[in-house]
Formats: structure tokens, sequence, C-alpha cells
């Protein structure tokens, strides 16, 4: 039962079945080499690592060079340029979206097609720079503050914020990969605080706030769907009777932002989700995340061997937020973490 013209028609077809196996495997190899200088107060290093992506057939080369000023008891000035090269991480998934649906190819043909689409990549590149101050009062701690920008110029660069295709079909029929002109930037800061003199008791503290955008084919700039917007966590650390080890520490972030759907029904009655285009695009935020874990370790040195048993719980208050809605056939279901978790093991360190 189909509709056209918003009524009900039937239609016989019939469909064979189809079995199609996907396999996409190679190679990455990557070597690093950097050199260091260190006169008085003044320190720099200089490095490259070099990439080869065998399923892209690409070779990335990328330079770093950092420089650091150290004022004593003032603390220390840190700043650093790079180049950094990275896999396009989506395209296995996407490619296999594309082809699955492409029920006229032939089995033995997917493994070119792939290979082919593969070959039109390049290795995404994100520009960094990077501004920190570290200082140790007293040797107590050890705090940090880091400011960053990162620009990436390979990105695909999608039609607009609904429509999300990297593969398209060109008009001879051919499958293709839209082309690396997309843009990103990222900007944001961060704080630690460590204690320095670690002995029985330990402990750290850290937080971040950062913005992520991306840039689509009407040259605007939105939201990137990771953008949380902050992040924080701090852990403190106790060792008892010197075979004893607890631990807590609390981590969370700002929730991501949620792309709006509405249900739509046919004529005959079927429903459907749809991105809701009439609304901004990620209006909606997701719950904030907040875990808290607790950890207990007991530790012996057996014949040179250290030998520890522990129990960690994770989400140790049972906290379910709201991660994702996935339409069920009927409506948007709210999907939530796992609950309490525990985790009974060893570690054995020579």
């Amino acid at each position: 039962m189909v509709c056209q013209n918003d009524s009900p028609v039937t239609e016989q077809w019939t469909q064979l079945p189809v079995e199609k196996t996907l396999t996409i495997a190679g190679s990455e190899l990557g070597i690093f080499a950097s050199h260091s200088i260190r006169a008085g107060p003044f320190s720099s290093s200089v490095g490259v690592r070099a990439d080869y992506f065998g399923l892209l057939g690409d070779v990335a080369v990328s330079p770093r060079i950092t420089g650091m000023v150290s004022m004593a008891g003032a603390g220390g000035i840190v700043g650093g340029l790079g180049l950094y090269h990275q896999f396009p991480t989506d395209l296995p998934s996407i490619l296999f979206d594309a082809l699955s649906a492409q029920a006229s190819l032939p089995a033995d043909s997917m493994r070119n097609c792939e290979l082919s689409l593969l070959r039109q990549a390049q290795p995404l590149r994100c520009w960094q720079a990077t501004l920190g101050y570290h200082v140790s009062p007293g040797g107590l701690f050890v705090s940090t503050c880091e400011l960053y920008y990162k620009w990436y110029d390979r990105e695909y660069q999608y039609i607009a914020p609904d429509v999300q295709d990297v593969v398209y079909t060109k008009d001879d029929g051919a499958l293709a990969l839209r082309p690396q002109d997309g843009r990103r930037r990222v900007y944001g800061a961060e704080v630690s605080l460590v204690n320095a003199q670690r002995g029985w008791f330990s402990y750290s503290l850290g937080a971040s706030l950062f913005d992520v955008k991306n840039q689509f084919g009407n040259a605007a700039w939105y939201n990137d769907w990771t953008n949380v917007g902050y992040t924080f966590n701090a852990a403190a650390t106790a060792t008892l009777l010197h075979d004893h080890t607890v631990s807590l520490s609390v981590s969370g972030s700002g929730g991501r932002p949620y792309c709006p759907e509405v249900v739509r029904t046919d004529c005959v009655g079927r429903k459907s989700a749809l991105v809701d285009t009439t609304q901004a695009y990620y209006s909606r935020r997701l719950d904030r995340l907040l875990t808290t874990n607790a950890r207990y370790g007991f530790s012996r040195k057996i014949l040179g061997t250290q030998a520890e048993l522990f129990i960690e719980i994770i989400n140790l208050f049972n906290y379910k937020p709201v991660l994702e809605y996935v339409f069920n056939g009927t409506g948007f279901q709210a999907i939530t973490p796992f609950g309490i978790t525990p985790i009974l093991g060893c570690s054995v360190s020579f």
C-alpha cells in the first residue's frame, strides 16, 4: 500500500533477497621525530609527524613547534603552533549506509565501489595554536590555564544542517563524495589544579569552556552536534594502611544540541520521523551529564609483583540523563544510559 496524491493505492511487487558483506580494511603507518633546545629559562621543541593512510592512498606531514619561558617561582608560559591530520572517521559508516541501499549493485562490485569512493577522500586537516600558563605556588599544587584555537579546512561541506549527506549520486548515476572545502572552527580554554606532593592523599580539579562551529553551503555558521559548551571534573584518592586505596571522582558536561524532529503520518496511517526544518536547527539541548564514580582497591606485593583487587562503581547515584531520542514507529523514545554499574577486577604490574 503506497500513497499517490495523498490517496492509498495498492501495488504488487516482488523483492528478491540480497545478501552483501561489506569489509573495509587498510593499514595506517606513522613516524615522528623531534628536537629540543634549552638555553637558560628558554626552551623549545620542533617536531614533525608523517602519516600514511592506506585506504586513502595519501601521505600527510604534520609539523609542530612549541616554546616555553620559565620564570622560576612565577611559573612558566608555553606556546605552540602545529598541524594535525586525521582519517575522516565518519566515512566508513556513511559508505555502508550509502552502498547498502544500492540493491542493484552486484555483491562482487561493492569492494571496488568502496575503494573508489575512499580514494576521493583526503585526510582531515587541523591548524592549532595554544597558549598556556602554569604555576606551582609553594610547591603545594600545580595550576595550569591554556587557551587554544583550532581551524579545520578540509571538512565536508554539507548543503544545510538538516541535509548532511557526504555520499551523493551524480547525473550519470555514479556515487561520489562531496568536496572537502568545508570549514570548522574551535576555540576554548582549559584550567586544571593538581596537588604536587603525592603522599597518602591526592586530588585534581579541571574545567573547560569551548565553542565549536561548522560552516555549511549557505556560508552560515552552525553549532556542531558535539558542542556541549563546557566540561568539568574532580577526583580525590586516599591510600590507607599502605594496602587500601579509596577514590571518588565526579565529571560532567553540558548537554549536546538535539536536532528537532516531528512525526509524520501518511495517507495509510504509517508514521515516520522527519527533521523539522521550521525550527532553528539544534534548538534544543539534551540533559546535562553528571557522573559520580567510586573505587576501592586492595593491593599486595608478592614476589616482586604488585597485584591489586578492586571494585569500581560507575554512576554511583544512578543518574539517567536523556542522551538521545529515537523514533520507535509511533513516537520518540528517550535513550538513557545504564544505571549503577559495578566492576570487579584485578591488575598486575611487574
